[in-house]
């Protein structure tokens, strides 16, 4: 939670975000989605949109609607927004 809420004001949080995104994030989505690297890396890209901005609204703004959400309701929405980005051409 410390690193999400300083990467958006401190350039070495953020740095550190960009790490963990190019040395975790886009390797995995690289070897599940296949394809050009370039589609790999968009989809990276907009996966990480997904997942900080789901754990942004839920964790660190506590937004209701989205805390109130049951883990299997997050699964299955969020996932199929995922799973487009992993199938898309």
């Amino acid at each position: 939670m410390a690193l999400l809420r300083s990467a958006v004001s401190n350039e070495p949080a953020a740095d550190r975000m960009r790490s963990i995104f190019a040395s975790q994030l886009a390797p995995l989505v690289a070897r599940l989605r296949g394809g050009s690297r370039a589609a790999a890396a968009a989809s990276a890209g907009l996966i990480a949109t997904q997942i900080l901005g789901l754990t942004l609204c839920r964790y660190v703004l506590r937004l209701p609607p989205v805390v109130g959400l049951r883990e299997a309701q997050i699964v299955e929405q969020v996932g199929a927004t995922v799973q487009r980005y992993l199938d898309a051409d």
